[in-house]
Formats: C-alpha cells, structure tokens, sequence
C-alpha cells in the first residue's frame, strides 16, 4: 500500500519548475502546460522558494492543504486538473510521472507548500542564519578550528 502523504522537493532550474525523486526514478522532472502557475500560487508566500520548498500531496484531505485540484480529463498518457480559486478557474496537465505516486489518477489531489526550514540534514545552512549568528558561527570556526567560512553573497 503507498503512503497516504507523499511530499517531493521542487526547485526552480533556468526558469522551469522542477523536482527529483531519485526513488521513483525521476531526475529533473519538469512540471509544465498549466501546473508551474500552479505552483507560484502555492510558493507565493515562501522566501526563496525556487531553491527548492517541500510540496506535501495527497489523495485524501488534510489539515492546513492549501489547494485542491479536480480530475477533468486524461490526455497523451497525463490527466489535466482544474484549480478554482475565488471564481477564477485554471488547468494544469500533470504527466504520467503522477502514476509513480498513485495506482490510477485521482479524482481530487490537495497539496501543500512549506519552506524547508533545514537544507542537508538538521542543521541549517550558513546563510539562513541571522547576520549575527554567522558573525558568532565564523568567530567560532576560526577560535576553535582556524578555519573561515565563507557567506554566500547577498
């Protein structure tokens, strides 16, 4: 049985919303025809998201879901969905790569965006830190180390 809750990791590469599930064999999987609006509605609210965000989804509701798409029709092996939102209705074409995550396509999918609050494992990186913890972090590198650590440019 899959998980109730899948959640991937898009990012955005040369203008192209994107995401690689290397369990599902899928590097670079672009997002396209309709969802990559989709997905600027879900970030427009995150700091740096076309570094990448975690995009929560699933078949069946759940708390905090932001959107909800329905099944309108299948085409050249993908399903076109339909976002309302106040009125306003938009479609997007999600590609077969949807079935890696669901047996048969779904009538209705909720997702969810958030930030990733720690980049490579539990500890975050140098330039999400406040300017004074990196002054603090780079003191503490040189005191106990003698080594510097580099900010990534503004």
């Amino acid at each position: 049985m899959a998980n109730a809750m899948q959640v991937i990791f898009p990012y955005k590469d040369n203008g192209v919303w994107m995401f690689d599930d290397e369990t599902k064999g899928l590097v670079r999987e672009p997002f396209v025809c309709g969802i990559p609006e989709m997905v600027e509605l879900l970030v427009a609210d995150i700091q740096d998201s076309e570094n990448g965000f975690a995009l929560y989804f699933s078949d069946q509701e759940f708390p905090g879901f932001q959107i909800k798409v329905d099944l309108v029709e299948p085409e050249a092996g993908g399903n076109w969905y339909r976002l309302t939102v106040g009125g306003a209705e938009t479609k997007g074409w999600l590609c077969p790569a949807l079935l890696k995550y669901f047996a048969t396509a779904p009538a209705t999918i909720y997702a969810k965006a958030e930030a990733i609050k720690n980049r490579g494992g539990n500890r975050p990186e140098i330039g999400a830190l406040p300017a004074t913890n990196r002054n603090w972090l780079r003191r503490l590198c040189v005191l106990f180390f003698g080594i510097g650590v580099q900010s990534p440019p503004p």
